[in-house]
């Protein structure tokens, strides 16, 4: 089975700005609390 993976490169132009005028440090901090968030989530929400 072959996996099609789209990639909106609109969206790739927009994290990079967004990377640019951010707080590295804190940009990448969010994005660990969020995917902590969603592994606690997925744990609790598995049978």
């Amino acid at each position: 089975m072959k996996n099609n993976i789209s990639i909106n490169i609109n969206y790739i132009e927009e994290y990079k700005n967004i990377m640019k005028n951010t707080n590295l440090q804190k940009g990448y901090q969010e994005i660990i609390k969020l995917f902590r968030y969603l592994k606690i989530y997925f744990e609790k929400e598995m049978p």
